[in-house]
């Protein structure tokens, strides 16, 4: 399904879509990525493309493996904390087809590939905990340094659930007069300790570091987001029902493994609908994680509900999934590439009439990677940068109706226009940012 929808047209969605492909492009040429950024999905791609013959193949092919075996381990996980095969199959559904899904592999497709990783660190981290597994929670450990070298918001996701799951065991088997065994999760901690080494002593994080550190310094000092995303309702109603759960588990007393990922998983998801203190650049994106607790309450309530009847329990298995499905085929159509395959075709144009010397600057950011991955000669955003690198002719793109320098024009096509850069050109003048 996943390829299909991806390859129903010849570009890349989203704003960073052509970003993607020109990092993979760049390391076939190089053997290096050519900005910095966790490394291991780009490296994954450029293999799969250097197989493939083509990178738009490569690229495509790697989200959509990466995102159909993400729902593996969700599905695992609600299968051995609840051993229900209907609530197993509901979760992998509504992991599979919300929107939340959809807008991560369009807009945050690093975040949507890194949940492979953060989920089957969750599952083997709740296989050690409902057996204490040194095994278990080397293999957690291991998953939890890929999801670090891959996106992130999906390691700090990955680290909280497997510093909290453990400590609310501690907790609650305190409570039953029970001893604790720490060892088994050495690993886990250990390879916290690594990912973070990393990520502040070595690019090799690409500098991940720093936006968990402008993400904090952030806090209650910026304005939340003015306009809810439209998966709210959604999102809220799975709080809601994740609340409910849990606390019912709690009380209850049931399996002790369900609410040891039940708990820490309920705060996480108060976390994701944050809306009046997180600050709006980060918001939308930690919304989008909804989708974990989405996945594994909408398993957890089919379970429970199919503890007193397996019709009513398929019943409502049925309709959480096609009330979520219907929120991602929505997300899913509202979905495209930042320009048309006529406007790619004239960037090939304009690349193919300008002499090999000329630098071009594209200061509209999802244009300057598409202009980056489709010409084979240097983009940059501001004129006075390409000035500055020595070039001494250099033109302006920009898309049809953005503002421009008032030069006159040497080329004009349907989509793109291209005026020459004046030297006098500076920073403040250049500022084209556009509508």
């Amino acid at each position: 399904m996943y390829l299909k929808w991806l390859f129903s047209t010849s570009l890349m969605y989203g704003i960073d879509g052509p970003y993607y492909l020109l990092q993979v492009k760049n390391i076939l040429a190089t053997g290096f990525m050519k900005y910095p950024d966790p490394p291991l999905l780009f490296y994954v791609m450029a293999l799969v493309s250097y197989a493939a013959g083509d990178v738009v193949v490569g690229v495509k092919v790697t989200i959509a493996v990466f995102v159909a075996l993400a729902g593996v381990p969700m599905a695992l996980l609600v299968s051995r904390v609840t051993g229900s095969k209907i609530g197993t199959i509901a979760s992998y559904a509504v992991f599979s087809y919300s929107p939340f899904l959809f807008r991560l592999v369009g807009d945050l497709i690093k975040n949507a590939c890194g949940l492979l990783f953060t989920l089957f660190c969750l599952y083997f981290l709740a296989r050690s905990m409902s057996k204490p597994s040194f095994k278990d929670s080397l293999i957690s450990s291991a998953f939890l340094l890929l999801t670090g070298l891959t996106h992130i918001l999906d390691f700090l996701v990955a680290l909280a659930l497997a510093v909290l799951s453990p400590l609310v065991m501690f907790v609650s088997r305190r409570l039953r007069g029970e001893r604790v065994n720490f060892k088994p999760f050495t690993p886990i901690y250990a390879s916290t300790a690594l990912v973070v080494l990393l990520g502040c002593l070595t690019p090799a994080m690409g500098g991940d570091m720093g936006k968990v550190l402008a993400f904090l310094q952030s806090l209650g000092s910026a304005h939340p987001l003015e306009q809810l995303p439209p998966w709210t309702p959604l999102s809220l109603s799975f709080l809601v029902i994740g609340a409910i759960l849990t606390l019912e588990l709690l009380a209850k007393e049931a399996s002790r493994s369900i609410t040891y990922i039940a708990t820490p998983l309920l705060v996480l998801t108060v976390a994701f609908n944050a809306y009046p203190i997180i600050p709006h650049d980060f918001m939308w994106r930690l919304s989008l994680m909804n989708i974990i607790p989405a996945a594994f309450y909408s398993g957890v309530l089919v379970a429970r509900v199919e503890a007193g009847s397996s019709v009513t329990a398929l019943s409502v298995a049925v309709l959480v999934v096609m009330l979520v499905s219907f929120g991602g085929l929505r997300a899913s159509q509202s979905l495209m590439p930042t320009i048309t395959p006529e406007e790619a075709e004239e960037i090939s144009q304009v690349d193919d009439m300008l002499p090999s010397q000329v630098c071009v600057v594209a200061p509209k950011t999802p244009l300057r990677y598409w202009a980056e991955f489709l010409m084979d000669r240097p983009v940059y955003d501001r004129a006075d940068r390409a000035f500055e690198r020595g070039f001494s002719e250099v033109v302006i793109m920009v898309e049809k109706g953005d503002r421009h320098p008032l030069t006159t024009p040497i080329y004009v096509g349907r989509w793109i226009e291209v005026y020459p850069a004046p030297r006098r050109l500076k920073a403040l003048s250049l500022e084209l940012t556009l509508k």
